[in-house]
């Protein structure tokens, strides 16, 4: 039935604009007629406004409508020439238009700069095309010549027998003027088919910069956790469109592609006719302050690098991440032992392995065949039948990076075991195919990438393959790490890193979780290796991880945790975000105890979910960025 009653509608909406367009064109059969005649377009809109009813400027195609080429306004010709009681002839043989009346012939090619009036040559600027199969015109020569005046004015142009310019409209009339266009298409295009959240976003801003004459940097205003989804070329506009409160944000995501109803088209367009009244805030004094783009920063410190360097970098306060050749597979060395540390720990969660088990180091574990495990660790000078828990071998294999103690883990696992965490966690690029110092040929070297290394960090972080207590186990083996001389060589103090390294002839790497005293923490590798596959300067390669490090420390911790606001109030000054497999979750405060919501226990600290917040306590949540960090809670049964 609704859907009857719009197609009626679309009817009696479209028989009004033909009727409208015909007697217009009937009260211009003479010249006298026109006298006064004033006609209002807007650039990218098929709207016309003659001596006061709006119409279309094609009754047959709403996509026939002004449109600016080369810094000059083109419109439909046959619409212009006729609501000025001129006759508009097309000569498809000669592919030619004729516009003839006030003793005045036109004659034009689309495609050609020549046009002839009343047989004498002209050059246009910018020549006639057909556009929508219809003959466009460039507005100010053609309107010279008919001798009718012109006048513009924030995409708004005037054309009219009379000297009134369109900047004679006061404030509020042109005002009216703009809203009326931008209703008119809105509904229009609503009519036809369902306007999307991000298509709206889109059009209304734009309108407002430029009925403001704005120019607004790309800057970030929100987080929304579904940001993803916001197609790039609309993204900033989805941002002021909040800002501005032309359109609502339920539950922290924007929903780009949810299509709007006409309550919520409505609501937008009162809203921005208040805009139109009302100028809003467009400066963003802070803009200019605004931090210099990590990957740019990355390129600034590397840009004459001579070996591959991969950086990934994680940030658990917006759930982002940077990467810099982060997808480049590449043999991980001592890296990968964060795997098989993981991996264990989730078989212990399982029950199939208890960390207070005990192992009796043998002597085939110090050999592979008759290879010798060699390298890093200690393992390998340890008598035979010396008994370790497993506990004390995964310490061993990530803060001393024992090799013998990860190829004991390895066998403990299976390679199909790994192969299938790898799959179950999304390390699409990662495979442990063999221990330390096997040489055998049959099968593949061990590969990863930094962006999989990086999200094995955020896993063990996020608490999300196993629960806290072996979470903060894992942690504080990386802490206990020995080597800090690449990304902790020159962290600030107040940064506590938490690592593991990895290095071979060719290649020098680390990753860490990088905490910080006033936000969440970061997820950090970076690696560089030898171009050709070559020895590279060890001293020199964990110079450079410690500096690009310390740039990215630095970019992050000039950032404190967002305020937080319930019902308009601030509530605290600084509170714990971080999004787990993309969703916002804020440290439990006590305005917020007694609900039921859903939670993670982070390092004994409990992080609640925003989501589960909102939809069980009927309040809504924002995470805004500008004038400055805050979670906002509105519309709460909180008291």
């Amino acid at each position: 039935m609704r859907r009857v009653v719009g197609i009626i509608f679309i009817i009696i909406i479209n028989i009004c604009f033909t009727s409208n367009f015909s007697l217009a064109k009937l009260s211009f059969n003479n010249e006298e007629a026109v006298k006064g005649i004033s006609a209002l377009f807007m650039v990218n809109n098929p709207f016309a406004c003659v001596d006061g009813d709006f119409c279309l400027l094609d009754s047959e195609n709403a996509q026939v409508e002004p449109i600016v080429v080369s810094g000059r306004t083109l419109i439909p010709v046959r619409f212009l020439a006729e609501n000025f009681g001129f006759k508009v002839e097309w000569n498809a043989a000669k592919y030619t238009a004729t516009i003839s009346g006030y003793d005045k012939t036109i004659r034009l090619k689309p495609g050609s700069y020549e046009i002839k009036v009343n047989g004498s040559q002209m050059m246009l600027d910018v020549m006639p095309e057909i556009i929508q199969n219809r003959v466009y015109v460039p507005l100010r020569v053609i309107c010279e010549i008919i001798d009718k005046k012109v006048s513009y004015k924030s995409g708004v142009i005037l054309v009219t027998d009379s000297d009134k310019s369109i900047e004679d409209y006061s404030d509020k009339e042109f005002a009216q003027i703009y809203f009326s266009f931008v209703r008119e298409k809105i509904i229009g295009e609503r009519n036809i088919k369902p306007i999307t959240k991000y298509e709206a976003a889109t059009y209304f801003v734009n309108h407002i910069l430029e009925y403001y004459n704005k120019s607004i940097p790309n800057m970030d205003l929100y987080f929304f956790p579904d940001y993803r989804d916001i197609p790039e070329s609309s993204h900033y506009h989805c941002h002021l469109s909040v800002y501005l409160n032309l359109l609502k944000v339920e539950k922290g995501n924007f929903e780009p592609f949810r299509t709007l109803s006409d309550y919520e088209i409505e609501e937008a367009l009162s809203r921005f006719e208040e805009l139109l009244k009302n100028q809003p805030d467009l400066d963003f004094v802070n803009a200019k302050d605004m931090k210099k783009d990590l990957l740019s920063s990355i390129n600034d410190v590397i840009k004459n690098e001579t070996d591959i360097v991969r950086v990934s970098v994680y940030d658990f306060a917006t759930g982002t991440t940077v990467s810099y050749n982060g997808q480049e597979r590449f043999y991980p060395a001592s890296l990968s032992k964060i795997v098989n540390l993981l991996c264990f720990f989730e078989e212990v969660q399982k029950g199939n392995f208890s960390l207070s088990s005990v192992y009796t180091l043998k002597q085939s574990d110090k050999y592979i065949r008759s290879t010798k495990v060699a390298g890093t660790g200690n393992l390998q000078y340890q008598a035979n039948g010396t008994k370790y828990t497993y506990e004390d071998i995964l310490s061993r294999m990530i803060s001393l990076s024992d090799n013998v103690a990860s190829n004991i883990i390895f066998d403990a696992l299976g390679r199909e075991r790994l192969d299938a965490f790898c799959e179950m966690y999304g390390l699409k690029d990662t495979r442990i195919y063999k221990k330390f110092y096997d040489g055998d040929k049959n099968f593949p070297s061990n590969y990863s990438t930094a962006d999989d290394l990086t999200r094995m960090l955020v896993l063990l972080e996020n608490r999300l393959s196993v629960e806290d207590n072996l979470s903060i186990l894992g942690i504080e083996y990386m802490k206990e790490t020995v080597n800090k001389d690449r990304i902790a060589l020159y962290a600030p103090e107040d940064v506590v890193i938490a690592n593991k390294v990895g290095f071979i002839s060719r290649l020098s790497g680390d990753m860490a979780l990088v905490y910080f005293p006033d936000r969440e923490p970061i997820a950090l590798t970076i690696v560089v290796e030898d171009d050709n596959l070559k020895a590279i300067n060890q001293e020199k390669a964990n110079e450079l991880i410690g500096t690009l490090s310390r740039e990215i420390i630095d970019y992050f911790r000039k950032e404190n945790g967002p305020s937080l606001y319930i019902d308009g109030n601030l509530i605290q000054d600084r509170i714990g975000l971080r999004f787990i497999n993309g969703r916002p979750y804020i440290k439990e405060h006590s305005m917020l105890e007694g609900y039921l919501t859903e939670y993670k226990i982070i390092g004994k600290e409990k992080y609640i979910s925003l989501d589960s917040l909102a939809k069980d306590n009927n309040c809504t949540y924002l995470l805004k960025e500008y004038p400055q960090k805050a979670v906002c809670i509105t519309n709460s049964t909180i008291p």
